[in-house]
């Protein structure tokens, strides 16, 4: 791989990071005050076009879907309070119910889309990087498991169950985000080691 294939790769992957932890805080926010979306709808729609971007020049389909994903949902947001006329009291519950709904399907589709573009890339093999093996099978429940007791603390405090919610996804959000940039990092310690030692051999 180019240096330029790898900054073009770093870059795209920046922004698919910063789009997945600023969208679960945005929709946290959004579950607090429903007012909150007039800033973080138009500043996600733009760095999701960016990230969409990056199906084109990273060849990351999932990249292209995550993006144009994030900007449907804030059309159908839009078109929705326009249509039924919703003030903020009346947006509040159906609003965070979409963007919650829409988190569910975002988070794995956002994950694979960084994966696709830090963890493959910098992986020494052909393995993918999600095939099943015990260690796979431990951080998967490590991470439901933290997921869900975060969402559960939460609701036993003075939070509602949609912020509640909010606040378990976008812990769930946080941990897989750390895990595939784990991964890439070790991928690419280790890519490093092999050409060492190629080196060293000739």
């Amino acid at each position: 791989m180019t240096s330029i294939s790898m900054m073009r790769q770093l870059l795209f992957g920046s922004f698919c990071l910063v789009h997945l932890l600023g969208v679960a805080g945005a929709v946290t926010m959004a579950s607090l005050e429903i007012r909150s979306i007039l800033m973080t709808g138009p500043a996600f729609c733009l760095l999701a076009v960016a990230v969409a971007v990056g199906w084109l020049c990273c060849r990351s389909p999932a990249l292209g879907l995550y993006g144009v994903s994030t900007i449907a949902i804030s059309g159908i947001v839009f078109l929705s309070i326009i249509c039924f006329g919703w003030g903020p009291g009346e947006a509040e519950r159906p609003v965070v119910l979409m963007l919650l709904s829409y988190q569910f399907f975002a988070i794995p589709l956002g994950l694979l889309a960084l994966s696709s573009v830090l963890v493959q890339t910098a992986a020494s093999d052909r393995t993918p990087w999600w095939r099943f093996n015990l260690q796979s099978a431990l951080v998967f429940s490590i991470w439901l498991g933290v997921s869900l007791a975060t969402s559960k603390a939460a609701s036993q405090s003075e939070y509602s169950a949609f912020t509640s919610t909010a606040i378990g996804l976008t812990s769930a959000t946080v941990l897989g985000v750390g895990y595939v940039v784990i991964l890439s990092v070790r991928g690419r310690v280790k890519g490093r080691g092999l050409v060492g030692s190629v080196g060293a051999s000739e």
